[in-house]
C-alpha cells in the first residue's frame, strides 16, 4: 500500500516548473500576489476521493450515456467508467482516496518525456500512433481533471436537478454521478475530438504567456458560470512562458505572436480561470486589473 497522499493536485506540478525560479512561482489568488512554492497551489485535501454509485446512479448513468452518446464512444467510455468504479467501490480507503490521484500520477510520468520534447518545438512522437493517442487522452484530464471544471460542473448540476426523473429524486446524488461521467465521457469525447479532426500548432511569443489553474481553454466557451452554448471549439495550451499549443480544425500555421495578441491570450487565460493565475515574473500581472 502506498502513502497517503492528502494533498492532491488538480494542476499538474511538472506543468507549471517552466514559470518557476529558484523553485517558486509567482501567483495571483484573490486580488494578492506572492512567490511561494509549486506545493501551495493548485491542490486541494482528497480532491480525488472517489465514492460509491449507488444501483440507482449507475443505472441513470448508463442510460444516460446510451441514450445521449453516440454508440462509437460507448466502448472507451465504458472502460474508464469501469476504472472509476473500480476506483470507488474498493473496501480499501486507501483506494478511495488515493487511487485517482495514482492514476493521474502514472500518466503524469509517462507525458514528461513527450512535453521535453514540445518544449524544443519538437513533436515527431506524433507519428506514433500510441505516443499520439497517449498525448492527446492526457491533455483531455488535464482539461477536466481541475477545480475550475469541477465548479462548472455543480452550476450544471443546480440547473439539472429540476429535470431529475421523478422516481430518482432522493436516490441518486447527481455530483457523485457526474463526477464519474466527466472523468469517463469528457476526457474521451475531447481526446476524440483532438485525434479525428485536429491539428496541432505552435505559438510563440517574445513577451511572456501566463499559465492558470485552468491550464486548457477553449478558446470560444464563455467563463465560468456561463451557459451559453458553444459552437466553435479550438484549445488553447501554454505551455512555457514563451511557447504555447494550439489545437484547430482549421487550417493553421505556427505563428509568433506580437505583443497585443500575446496580452490578449493571456486576457482568455485570465477570464477563464478559477482562482490563480500563474507567472514567471511580478511585473506580468500589472496587465491584469482584476
Amino acid at each position: 500500500m502506498g502513502i497517503n497522499k492528502k494533498r492532491q493536485h488538480y494542476v499538474w506540478k511538472n506543468y507549471l516548473k517552466p514559470w518557476t525560479l529558484d523553485n517558486k512561482i509567482w501567483c495571483k489568488r484573490k486580488g494578492k500576489i506572492f512567490n511561494t512554492s509549486l506545493d501551495n497551489v493548485g491542490n486541494e485535501s482528497y480532491f480525488y476521493l472517489t465514492k460509491p454509485l449507488n444501483k440507482d446512479e449507475q443505472k441513470f448513468l448508463v442510460d444516460l450515456i446510451k441514450n445521449q452518446l453516440p454508440q462509437e464512444n460507448h466502448y472507451l467510455i465504458f472502460q474508464d467508467l469501469v476504472i472509476y468504479c473500480g476506483f470507488s467501490d474498493d473496501s480499501n480507503q486507501y483506494i478511495n482516496k488515493n487511487a485517482l490521484e495514482d492514476y493521474h500520477s502514472y500518466s503524469e510520468g509517462k507525458a514528461v518525456p513527450l512535453f521535453n520534447s514540445l518544449y524544443n518545438m519538437d513533436c515527431s512522437f506524433f507519428s506514433d500512433h500510441d505516443s499520439r493517442v497517449f498525448f492527446l487522452h492526457f491533455i483531455s484530464l488535464q482539461y477536466n481533471r481541475t477545480k475550475c471544471i469541477q465548479e462548472r460542473q455543480k452550476l450544471a448540476i443546480e440547473k439539472l436537478k429540476p429535470l431529475t426523473p421523478p422516481e430518482l429524486v432522493g436516490k441518486i446524488d447527481l455530483e457523485n454521478v457526474f463526477k464519474a461521467f466527466t472523468f469517463a465521457h469528457m476526457t474521451n469525447a475531447i481526446a476524440n475530438w483532438l485525434y479525428c479532426k485536429t491539428k496541432m500548432f505552435f505559438l510563440e511569443t517574445d513577451y511572456e504567456f501566463i499559465a492558470s489553474d485552468q491550464p486548457l481553454i477553449n478558446i470560444h466557451s464563455g467563463s465560468i458560470g456561463s451557459f451559453d452554448p458553444v459552437t466553435q471549439f479550438e484549445l488553447y495550451y501554454p505551455i512555457t512562458p514563451k511557447l504555447a499549443l494550439f489545437f484547430t480544425e482549421k487550417n493553421y500555421n505556427n505563428y509568433k505572436l506580437d505583443v497585443d495578441n500575446t496580452l490578449l491570450y493571456n486576457k482568455m487565460i485570465f477570464d477563464y480561470s478559477y482562482e490563480n493565475i500563474f507567472a514567471l515574473s511580478k511585473n506580468t500581472f500589472e496587465q491584469f486589473q482584476k
